[in-house]
């Protein structure tokens, strides 16, 4: 029964989208998210009820959630059906109301006002700053970068490495923002800006592309989590297929597919994971992508057979607080403030594990929504979910050439999957500071623009 729902599910994901958009390769922020939303809530509670799978060494944690409960499943999968289509009517909804389509098209303008010189030197800025921070990250743990890149698996999963110290990961974390630079980079290049800077200018650009584009397969090595990595990857490899010669879209290609393959080796490729031990044949690859991908479902069915209090959005201050406050409480009195609330996603790890000392997993956005209001919060969360894809689709218009158009590739994957797969608000404004706080600036810089020209 519970197979029979997700597939009434999947079927109406495939035909609304193909409906909405007939073209089988458009990518928007609706369909990236439609795609992601059909694996989480489509594609694993078919395979986990039909393809038997089992725990694991890695996935130990799967037989400690009672999804084979028929009722618990269907009321999960009813749950999840609620959820789509209320992000499916958010965006509806948020397309269609004059004021935030008027604010959204605003906001659309202003990335157009700064000009190819503006956006370089605020990609300089941010690529300077990156190297700072990932510098002061390497000294907080007492060795050289180079250390760091061959034990970073090692380091994230929190083992014992002789020589490297404790230290908080906030530096790397604001790291990040190089790769944000390398994408104003590309986009210049993308639309061949050099050609009016003149050939100097030009390899100068290609030459802070690159440096750029190291930094940042350094920085995420070093962070050692396959998301991030794969985003990048998939930004990188779609903007090289748009690209009008040979070359760059078979790099495109082969870049996708790298991105592809680390959603299965991932792990194991960046030392998280000791050793990939399975069968190379398709219905283990696939029982594998639903194991990795199995925590959205999983969570779910868990927190409605656990009695819960519900956190009614609390999370959403909470991670101001834990982002903006908690540093300021340290800058002042020297220590972090004592007894604040965890956040969602330790809380649903505590749920299922019992514990957060064997790591953390992350609340998707319909978990979120359970955990803050019951199916009442999903409601709320989905339809602002579906709202805030419509608001996005109109700031980054498919229209667009150049560093907007590159940032909204990069804000498609990153709504779809981090605000759609790890919705605790804390994960996401931390995880998120990369790409939310440079496209913040961008915009304060062309408000200047704007206010000079006038």
């Amino acid at each position: 029964m519970t197979w029979l729902i997700a597939g009434i599910l999947g079927i109406y994901i495939i035909f609304s989208e193909l409906a909405r958009v007939p073209r089988l390769f458009h990518l928007d922020f609706l369909r990236g998210a439609s795609m992601v939303f059909f694996l989480a809530y489509v594609f694993v509670p078919i395979s986990l009820h039909l393809l038997d799978i089992r725990a694991d060494e890695r996935f130990y944690w799967l037989e400690w959630v009672d999804y084979g409960n028929i009722t618990l499943a269907i009321l999960a999968q009813v749950i999840a059906l609620i959820s789509y289509l209320l992000i499916r009517f958010g965006f509806y909804v948020g397309d269609r109301i004059s004021s935030v389509k008027k604010l959204a098209n605003t906001l659309a303008g202003l990335f157009l006002v700064v000009p190819a010189r503006i956006w370089f030197w605020l990609a300089t800025a941010l690529g300077v700053f990156s190297i700072a921070f990932l510098l002061m990250y390497a000294r907080s743990r007492g060795v050289g970068l180079e250390y760091l890149l061959v034990t970073a698996g090692q380091v994230r999963v929190g083992q014992y490495v002789p020589g490297i110290e404790e230290a908080s990961f906030t530096f790397l974390t604001y790291s990040m923002i190089g790769t944000f630079a390398s994408l104003i980079y590309l986009g210049l290049l993308h639309r061949i800006e050099g050609r009016r800077l003149g050939p100097g200018s030009l390899f100068l650009l290609r030459l802070a592309f690159g440096v750029t584009l190291l930094l940042s397969l350094a920085i995420l090595w070093i962070r050692s989590g396959r998301l991030h990595l794969i985003n990048y990857l998939f930004v990188l490899g779609m903007h090289g297929m748009q690209g009008r010669r040979l070359l760059p879209k078979v790099l495109g290609v082969i870049i996708v597919f790298t991105g592809i393959l680390l959603l299965y080796v991932g792990k194991y490729v960046l030392g998280v994971a000791q050793s990939l031990d399975v069968p190379l044949e398709f219905r283990s690859l696939l029982s594998l992508l639903a194991k990795e991908i199995s925590f959205p479902y999983l969570s779910l069915v868990n927190a409605l057979s656990t009695e819960i209090a519900y956190r009614y959005f609390i999370d959403f201050p909470l991670a101001v607080i834990y982002i903006i406050g908690v540093p300021l409480h340290v800058l002042i009195t020297g220590s972090p403030p004592g007894d604040l609330p965890i956040s969602v996603a330790k809380v649903n790890t505590v749920h299922i594990l019992g514990t957060t000392d064997l790591g953390e997993i992350p609340v998707d956005l319909v978990s979120f929504g359970y955990l803050s209001a019951g199916v009442l919060g999903v409601s709320v969360i989905s339809f602002l979910y579906g709202w805030m894809l419509a608001f996005l689709e109109r700031v980054f218009p498919k229209t667009v050439l150049g560093v907007p158009g590159v940032l909204r590739t990069a804000w498609i994957m990153f709504s779809v999957t981090v605000c759609l797969l790890y919705l605790d608000p804390v994960n996401v404004l931390r995880d998120g500071i990369y790409i939310i706080g440079p496209t913040v600036m961008a915009l304060g810089v062309a408000v200047v623009l704007r206010s000079w020209k006038r």
